[in-house]
């Protein structure tokens, strides 16, 4: 019996080393996996984190003196991820706003034919020789569809391919003739001081400009303070009709207007009230809803 006894503990005994050391075989073979605690953010009823700041303190500046009714269709009709500037400021009426994560000019496309059109008008004041005589098409010009290749085109007809069709083959013909640094200098001259072409048309990001610049020529131009007053008739004519209507396509009635993928400008006139927007990067899929949005704002003031 008690031979029995012992012989029990020995197994017992061995069994509970053979687990021991399986145990200590598989400590071995673990590894130590430590997890990092994920951030928390932390919130009170007065303010958010103390480590973010607000949200107008981050993402966008509000101009002194800017009418706090058209800030938020404002800001909710721009992408604040990217560079923006909106300006908007009423001709007849107390009422204006400017917006903007970005002071200095910005990229933009088409929108810069605008200064084609001033640059053409003064220098048919100035009677530049090379404006009396009709333009033969090289092979070289024509990228596009509307020009055929040696055919000659008298200016106006080339004017009205790029304002009317959005042509960027007459616009580049137009810069070759007239030069860039004119045109430039133009623009210059008229108020739009942080404007400049850089590139040719048909590039994306054919130079720069501002909100401010925009809103300082179609004040100009409506106010007929530019050039003579029959230059400023037949340019706002001819923004009546440009292809791409951007802000004032979510407006009601007529409006003289130029517009790209970056940027777009409107000239509005509505139940005796005359105001300019202009909207320089931003979220091109939202120009349409700002214009209708600040139009709805401005409507609603007495």
């Amino acid at each position: 019996m008690k031979i029995k006894r012992i012989l029990v503990a020995i197994a017992i005994s061995f069994c509970s080393f053979i687990l021991y050391i399986t145990n200590v075989q598989h400590l071995k073979s673990m590894k130590l996996i430590v997890s990092k605690p994920k951030s928390v953010q932390l919130h009170n009823s007065s303010s958010s984190s103390l480590a973010t700041k607000s949200q107008s303190e981050e993402d966008f500046i509000v101009a002194k003196n800017s009418d706090h009714q058209l800030i938020e269709p404002i800001k909710n009709n721009v992408d604040l991820m990217t560079p923006f500037q909106v300006a908007v400021q009423g001709l007849n009426f107390n009422k204006k706003a400017s917006i903007y994560n970005k002071k200095n000019s910005l990229e933009v496309g088409n929108i810069l034919k605008l200064f084609i059109l001033l640059a053409y008008h003064k220098a048919l004041l100035e009677k530049n020789p090379k404006l009396t005589k009709p333009y033969k098409v090289m092979a070289g010009d024509v990228k596009g569809k509307g020009l055929v290749v040696n055919t000659s085109y008298a200016y106006p007809f080339l004017i009205q391919q790029m304002m009317y069709h959005n042509s960027n083959d007459a616009a580049n013909i137009l810069v070759k003739v007239l030069k860039l640094e004119y045109i430039n200098k133009v623009a210059a001259e008229l108020g739009a001081k942080s404007t400049k072409i850089i590139n040719s048309f048909d590039q994306k990001d054919v130079g720069q400009t501002t909100a401010n610049d925009m809103i300082t020529i179609f004040t100009k131009l409506y106010r007929r303070q530019i050039l003579t007053v029959n230059d400023c008739n037949l340019i706002l004519r001819l923004l009546n009709t440009y292809p791409n209507k951007g802000l004032a396509a979510g407006i009601p009635g007529i409006c003289h207007y130029i517009s790209d993928d970056n940027a777009s400008c409107c000239l509005v006139n509505k139940n005796g009230k005359v105001y300019i927007i202009a909207a320089i990067g931003g979220d091109k899929n939202r120009f349409n809803q700002l214009g209708k949005d600040v139009y709805n704002v401005i409507a609603m003031h007495k």
